[in-house]
């Protein structure tokens, strides 16, 4: 604790009465403490928050909740987002009411960086916009600037290189109207840092050297590093490695002088890429694992994720699978904790390739499937913002064009008559123009959702490829019996006329069969999005599934009893979507079943009970098993997209969703009823053809 720190508490405690002053003094204290005394700046802030809640003062009492955030926040140690988030949000509530505009922007700009730190990167956006509206209310443009640079950092890690780099050039204009610019060099670097994610190398450097030489000007040695790291990381990718070999060990000089941990990791993973590159794998991995060790040590959590993602690539591309796989389950891991959607998508793909590299295809095409499926989501995501955004703008369009109206009325009838038919046609105008645009993003939007559900068929495609197989392996069996027989008896001149036309007849029966199988195979895979709603017989949509499943039914020994009504009645929709919907509860109930096989101390036998009956103006599908059951917590999330009980590498929690939205599109429900450890019945309700109107 320093001098000045001690004779502070000294005056705290001798003093009994303060002014607003003088606490507002104490707190600007706290703040210039909380990045060098973590310690001494915690006890200070909660001196002062007494002190301004005895004397009522709201503004003190917030700055010092404030400052307790930023304590929490900057604490090396300790760091608590949570704790440091209930602290600002206190801060904020305090004055939400007030004029203070700076402090009230201050404190949702911390709101956002912690929202930035979990990942949550919407919620950051939304309060670095209300932070921005408000700096931009009060003028003062070095705040103004501060919320551009971080909207565009936000932007950029979520790969939103359009927004980030609007952002970031609104920070350089704006610098560059100041009489005495600053920062000029970061706002360089940021663009830089778009162009190089955007892996346009040589534009990267451009901006990269400009912001290098005002960082040469203004002596900034920080700034400086990082220049270094990315000039050598942008070198490396365009195979100049004399360059990039110079630059890194630059940035790693100014970083071991600075003792920089974050920075000195930052450019062993830098110095991976380099030698990775030159073909250096053994001396790429070992980078990369001194980096890896100073990121755990530090618990910089998404630089550890980033940094095993390029371990695992690295050790399938040296063939050492085994080490690969238990780096990217660690790294895909802690990207699900962080809930970072682009590096769980990223570990997906790398994961593929992994399995790829080992000639298991099945696997290598579940996580592509898994990297698409999230890809889609995300996209689906981008697209539902955009439509909200649209409908946000015309509905502020309308009502400025609804008191522009108002106004109007004030002036001369004239004039009154001929602003309004023309405001009334702007207004048109604007409907119609952003009627479309909202057309257009729904239709955008409708394309993804299919497109999902395409994947997720396929994927249901890829687990049924074995009872597919033994299906066409039957009437195989019987053509080649069939042509041996033939070859046989005509061998021992016993090949007569009926017996050659009996043969025939079976192999063409043959064919058939296995024609129907192939048609029926593509009929289900295709996209079916043109497809017009047309009656179904349910039962004969449950056999058809259950063709395509009963091997692995018989493989896992699993029991399957079948209740189907003869009379059923019709229900409309889309026989193949429902037949995805039938085949996805037929899988899950044999995987519920043999995972409690599996924790069962004594035999059990895996039982499946299909059942299907009208009831009134509706038509009913049961599927129960015997399986684990579902607990009461979960039982409300499983319909929720990307939900699963599974282990990552086993399912990505889109078949229910998925199931979900097609019973809906029936008009229909789904209903679930389980108990742990009993069992587990998945009830389906559709209006039948009389009760379902017509799309």
């Amino acid at each position: 604790m320093t001098r000045n720190q001690i004779e502070y508490d000294k005056e705290i405690d001798e003093k009994k009465t303060y002014t607003f002053q003088q606490i507002d003094e104490m707190n600007a204290k706290v703040k210039s403490l909380a990045f060098s005394n973590n310690n001494a700046s915690k006890k200070l802030a909660e001196n002062v928050l007494q002190i301004a809640i005895k004397k009522k003062y709201l503004l003190g009492k917030s700055s010092a909740y404030h400052n307790l955030g930023l304590v929490y926040y900057f604490d090396d140690q300790d760091k608590d987002s949570i704790v440091a988030l209930d602290y600002y949000n206190k801060a904020y509530k305090l004055i939400e009411n007030s004029s203070h505009l700076l402090h009230k922007a201050a404190t949702l700009n911390n709101i956002a960086l912690v929202y930035y730190d979990r990942s949550q990167f919407e919620k950051a956006i939304h309060f670095h916009l209300r932070a921005l509206k408000l700096r931009i209310e009060f003028g003062e443009n070095k705040f103004i600037i501060q919320s551009f640079d971080n909207i565009g950092n936000t932007y950029l890690i979520q790969n939103d290189f359009e927004n980030s780099l609007k952002y970031y050039l609104k920070a350089f204009k704006l610098k560059k109207k100041q009489k005495t610019p600053q920062n000029i060099h970061l706002s360089l670097f940021n663009i830089g840092r778009v162009y190089e994610k955007q892996e346009k190398f040589a534009k990267a450097i451009d901006y990269f050297l400009s912001a290098l030489t005002i960082s040469d000007e203004q002596n900034d040695v920080v700034m400086k590093g990082k220049i270094y790291d990315s000039l050598g990381g942008s070198y490396s990718h365009l195979g100049k490695y004399k360059q990039a070999y110079k630059m890194l060990n630059k940035s790693l000089e100014i970083y071991k002088n600075i003792d920089d941990s974050s920075g000195y990791a930052s450019v062993l993973n830098s110095f991976g890429i380099y030698y990775w590159f030159q073909k250096d794998y053994g001396k790429a991995l070992q980078y990369y694992k001194d980096s890896l060790k100073i990121c755990r040590n530090f618990h910089y959590r998404r630089d550890t994720t980033a940094t095993l993602k390029n371990i695992g690539l690295l050790q399938t591309e040296l063939k050492m699978f085994t080490q690969a796989k238990s780096s990217l389950d660690e790294g895909l891991q802690l990207a699900l904790e962080i809930d970072d959607k682009f590096m769980i998508s990223g570990f997906y793909k790398v994961i593929s390739l992994l399995f790829l590299a080992q000639n298991d295809y099945e696997k290598a095409y579940d996580f592509e499937i898994k990297y698409s499926e999230i890809n889609n989501l995300i996209n689906e995501k981008e697209e539902s913002d955009n439509i909200a955004k649209l409908k946000v703008e015309f509905n502020l369009e309308l009502k400025e064009r609804e008191a522009e109206i108002h106004k109007l009325k004030n002036i001369t009838l004239v004039e009154t008559n001929n602003k309004l038919l023309k405001s009334e046609h702007n207004l048109k105008e604007l409907t119609k123009t952003l009627e479309n645009r909202v057309q257009e993003e729904l239709k955008k939007r409708e394309k993804q959702q299919q497109f999902l559900i395409q994947k997720s068929k396929l994927e249901s495609m890829g687990k049924l490829a074995a009872g597919i197989v033994h299906e066409i392996n039957q009437p195989l069996g019987g053509i080649s019996m069939g042509l041996e027989n033939i070859y046989f008896a005509f061998n021992e001149n016993r090949l007569t006329a009926e017996y050659f036309d009996k043969k025939y007849k079976d192999i063409d029966g043959y064919f058939d069969r296995i024609n129907k199988i192939i048609e029926h195979i593509k009929l289900f895979s295709r996209d079916q999005k043109t497809i017009l709603f047309e009656k179904i017989n349910i039962n004969e949509v449950i056999k058809n599934a259950f063709s395509l499943l009963q091997t692995q039914y018989k493989n896992h020994d699993v029991n399957v009893e079948f209740k189907l009504e003869k009379n059923i009645n019709f229900v409309s929709g889309n026989k193949f979507k429902f037949e995805q919907v039938v085949i996805n509860l037929f899988t899950n109930a044999k995987d519920a079943v043999t995972e409690k096989e599996h924790n069962a101390e004594e035999i059990f036998v895996k039982k499946i009970f299909v059942k299907t009956y009208n009831k009134k103006d509706f038509v009913y599908l049961e599927i129960i098993d015997n399986g684990f059951g579902i607990s009461k917590e979960i039982l409300p999330k499983i319909f929720d997209p990307f939900f699963t009980t599974k282990e990552p590498t086993k399912g990505t929690g889109l078949g229910l969703s998925i199931i979900y939205g097609i019973i809906k599109e029936m008009k229909g429900e789904i209903l679930v009823e389980s108990k742990i450890e009993e069992f587990t019945k998945m009830k389906i309700k559709l209006p039948n053809i009389e009760n379902n109107e017509q799309p």
